[in-house]
């Protein structure tokens, strides 16, 4: 959860819409509460709302997709680098002559096991 605060996007400074978004509340829902407080408990509400105009960072939208998009990029990188070295064990594996011996094996196994199955039929 990350606070901030749009003037973009905001009525006045953009706290509201900032810390609806970053709480998961309703913009509205949070602005009558701030409206409210302000009535209610006076200038210590409006100071609250004043300091948390200077301490939020002023971030708009652009600002958070490029952030997101970084942020998805970096992911991709890793996923792809653990892949790629995945890749590389299986192929490592793969090009042994234990995997080809191992492989044969399996093969004349099945048809071992099928060929008893066979004969098993017949009587």
């Amino acid at each position: 959860m990350r606070f901030y605060r749009d003037g973009s996007k905001g009525k006045i400074a953009g706290v509201c819409y900032g810390l609806g978004q970053g709480l998961g509340i309703k913009v509205g829902a949070l602005r009558f509460l701030c409206l409210l407080s302000i009535l209610v408990l006076g200038p210590g509400s409006l100071l609250i709302y004043l300091v948390l105009t200077a301490v939020l960072p002023n971030v708009s939208l652009d600002e958070r997709r490029k952030r997101s998009n970084a942020q998805a990029s970096h992911h991709l990188d890793y996923v792809f680098e653990s892949l790629d070295l995945r890749i590389k064990k299986i192929e490592s594996y793969v090009t042994t002559e234990t995997f080809a011996v191992e492989t044969r094996y399996r093969q004349l196994e099945s048809q071992s096991e099928a060929s008893h199955l066979s004969s098993n039929e017949r009587l």
